[in-house]
């Protein structure tokens, strides 16, 4: 009998823990904890992750008029009009009354296609100030990969770098909840200001006319008519160089702060944040004491389908001398990136240095750890509101897939180390002797490894005595197989052709390993 009764109170306990467990919230911690269980990530175990983590909110109020005038923008955006202006409304935030404006935002309908999670910028007026700042944006986290976006920005911080400020935050829009949004600030005065840096214009390249073309686009400051109304000169010193620099008539190192410029791909290359790399995301900030560009990170968009593809085992520094499917978009930069890394008219040998110098730093498993570990509370917290999402699913770029959310820690470990093995892989160059009827002896070498060499000396035979030329030579990739270029070295002593025993002694740039290589017997052509 005892037996019977204590079977049917283990019966009736698990019954009772099956109904309250079905009508617990299924966005409750409890969810959340489950959701995170299966997260490929060390934050699976931390406890942190089963408190509750206070979200801030924004709640939008906007008239009935200008409601409608936002619709009917949103519904030409999706007949291809983007042309969205400025209504005014009320934020109203910790029981503060804001006067703001807004609008629409956004190139991809993702930012507009659906009314409930409408993307928006924001001006606060009456100098006024939202979290310290005078314009923002707010979008679906989703528009941006969750929260790789918040990583990119807490990356460039954590190497002095200028960063955006990035949270998460629950908006409302005339007392209808739409979710959990991503607050984003803009590029304004405010933003220096804040940073404490030297007065100075933000620049960008234009991408109004084409998102892809640098030749058609052009360079322009953000808030144009104060900075060219009250700095001029500073302005129009900081356009005229960009301009210049695009057009291969300034060095890298005479117009952008190389050590800034340097980290800024480094990072992005570790982190696969290729995206913000692109000249149509990547922001300027010209300061006027040092009177050089210093990137902000802006737009970085993780996507690790890449990773998972053919693009892969890519650099920033590799990209323009291989051919990509244009499906991965990167194809139609390779004049951006060739600029940077493989301009055979001004090829900027300090910046290729600090970029190798800073790409060995972070892809370093010691750095990473370190990194991760100087964001793990944000992390967690951040994770757990967006596993707390019912529309938390994954971003595959311009389309997106039904899977719930994970973010995946093993990925950023997985990227920094193959970073690493593209770095170690062995570099070499090919010579060939050339012979002509005026007796000169010529060497030409083309370099068909993936980083720029520099050739330091030749050395070669004459009646037993070894003779050593110093070459100081640098020699770039090639930026197309099917059109190799190379370099001509002139040994201006035709006795060498006696014996063609001649070695190349060459290093990778940003490397001090010497490799050699034996110039072939055999002429090329």
């Amino acid at each position: 009998m005892k037996r019977n009764q204590f079977f049917y109170t283990v019966i009736f306990s698990l019954l009772f823990l099956v109904i309250g467990l079905y009508s617990e919230n299924r966005f409750s911690v409890l969810s959340q904890i489950k959701v995170l269980l299966i997260s490929e990530n060390s934050f699976e175990e931390d406890p942190e992750l089963s408190k509750q983590f206070d979200v801030d909110s924004l709640r939008l109020f906007v008239s009935a008029e200008n409601k409608q005038n936002i619709i009917a923008q949103q519904k030409k955006a999706l007949q291809g009009n983007k042309d969205f202006s400025y209504v005014e409304a009320i934020c109203l935030i910790d029981n503060d009354s804001i006067p703001i404006k807004l609008k629409l935002k956004g190139d991809r309908s993702i930012h507009f296609n659906d009314t409930s999670k409408l993307s928006f910028r924001i001006k606060v007026l009456n100098n006024r100030s939202i979290y310290n700042l005078k314009k923002f944006s707010l979008h679906h986290p989703i528009a941006r990969n969750y929260i790789y976006e918040w990583i990119f920005h807490q990356a460039l911080g954590f190497i002095d770098l200028i960063n955006l400020k990035y949270k998460f935050l629950n908006v409302e829009l005339n007392g209808e909840k739409l979710g959990l949004y991503a607050f984003e600030e803009h590029f304004e005065k405010s933003l220096i200001e804040n940073k404490k840096l030297p007065t100075g214009p933000i620049l960008r390249f234009n991408e109004d006319y084409s998102w892809h073309n640098l030749h058609t686009t052009f360079v322009e400051p953000y808030q144009s008519k104060f900075w060219l109304s009250n700095y001029p000169d500073i302005t129009n010193d900081a356009i005229s160089k960009m301009e210049k620099w695009r057009r291969s008539k300034l060095a890298t190192s005479e117009v952008f702060d190389v050590k800034s410029l340097a980290k800024y791909f480094a990072i992005t290359d570790v982190l696969w944040l290729h995206h913000g790399q692109a000249w149509k995301s990547i922001r300027f900030y010209y300061n006027s004491e040092t009177e050089l560009l210093y990137p902000i990170g802006y737009d970085g968009h993780y996507n690790e389908f890449f990773i998972n593809n053919k693009i892969a085992p890519q650099l920033s520094s590799t990209l323009p001398i291989m051919q990509v499917d244009k499906k991965f978009w990167v194809e139609y930069y390779n004049d951006w990136y060739r600029l940077l890394f493989n301009n055979p008219i001004l090829f900027d040998e300090y910046f290729f240095e600090m970029y190798i110098k800073y790409l060995k730093k972070y892809s370093s498993k010691k750095w990473v750890d370190q990194f991760l570990k100087s964001i793990k509370q944000g992390l967690s917290e951040n994770l757990n509101v967006i596993y707390s999402q019912e529309d938390a699913f994954e971003d595959k770029m311009f389309h997106y897939g039904d899977n719930k959310f994970l973010f995946s820690e093993k990925s950023i470990y997985n990227r920094a180390d193959q970073v690493n093995k593209i770095l170690n892989k062995e570099n070499s160059i090919h010579a060939y002797p050339i012979f002509n009827d005026s007796g000169d002896f010529k060497i030409e070498v083309e370099n068909v490894g993936f980083l720029p060499v520099k050739v330091d000396s030749i050395l070669f035979q004459i009646n037993d005595t070894v003779k050593a030329l110093y070459i100081d030579k640098i020699i770039l990739p090639h930026q197309s197989n099917s059109n190799p270029v190379f370099e001509i070295i002139l040994i201006n002593n035709s006795n060498v052709l006696e014996n063609k025993n001649v070695s190349i002694y060459f290093h990778s740039i940003g490397e001090n390993n010497l490799s050699v290589v034996e110039m072939f017997p055999w002429k090329r052509l």
